[in-house]
This record gives C-alpha cells, structure tokens and sequence, in this order.
C-alpha cells in the first residue's frame, strides 16, 4: 500500500499513476493493491468522523461485489 506524507493509506486517483492498472486508476476506496479497500480515519483525505467511517465503509460494499464478480469473470 501506499502512503502520503502524513502516513494515511492512498486510495482511488490518490494512487501515483505509476501504479495504476491499464491505465485506469483504482476504484474510489482501493488502495494500490488491487482488490484490497480503505475507508475511515486511515485512508488519505477521509473526514475523521464516525458517520464518515460508517458511509465509506457502506460504500465500499458495491466496490467489493463488482471486483469479485470482475474475478470471477477471469476464472
């Protein structure tokens, strides 16, 4: 995973480009690992906030549904 200056995990367009697969950055909430999601107070540019944690994470669950259905297409 990568991290910036202060030591919060980069995620989404937060990734260097250098990282990016096919060109094409990682979803919102992934980190530079693919298929690997941050949300809350650990993630780069995130609120510190409870509700914001909560929201992030809730958010994250479509995201994890579609790389697996994306993995699952590939085996």
């Amino acid at each position: 995973m990568r991290r910036d200056a202060q030591g919060f995990v980069l995620t989404g367009r937060d990734v260097p480009a250098e990282l990016w697969r096919s060109e094409l950055p990682p979803l919102d909430l992934e980190t530079a690992v693919q298929g690997i999601f941050c949300a809350g107070d650990v993630r780069s540019g995130s609120m510190k906030r409870v509700a914001s944690a909560t929201g992030e994470g809730a958010g994250v669950v479509p995201l994890v549904h579609a790389r697996v259905a994306a993995v699952r297409e590939t085996v």
